[in-house]
């Protein structure tokens, strides 16, 4: 058995090769944050089938019952068994009147 060398690409005479990614390129950027939701650091309450929920508001997640959650809906999700907006369930919309 002969071992086959490995062909690279070669950048053509006159031609740069492209330049590689950096990881700050590569990375996700991070959406703005949505305005419906309070500043970090804030609590969240809501009364859920006769239980008081209790929220606190992360920079980047939520907190509830020692377990953190990267969205409000998710959180929402967790809590009433159903896909549900967390900012509707939060009541967090902008309704002038309450339900």
């Amino acid at each position: 058995m002969t071992a086959k060398a490995i062909k690279r690409p070669v950048a053509k005479p006159g031609k740069k090769a492209a330049p590689k990614k950096s990881e700050s390129t590569n990375s996700r950027q991070q959406a703005p944050r949505d305005p419906r939701l309070p500043a970090a650091g804030s609590t969240l309450t809501r009364i859920y089938k006769g239980q008081e929920l209790t929220v606190k508001v992360l920079a980047d997640d939520f907190e509830y019952q020692g377990e953190t959650f990267k969205s409000l809906s998710g959180l929402a999700r967790h809590i009433v068994g159903y896909q549900i907006s967390g900012p509707v369930f939060f009541r967090l919309t902008g309704d002038s009147e309450a339900k």
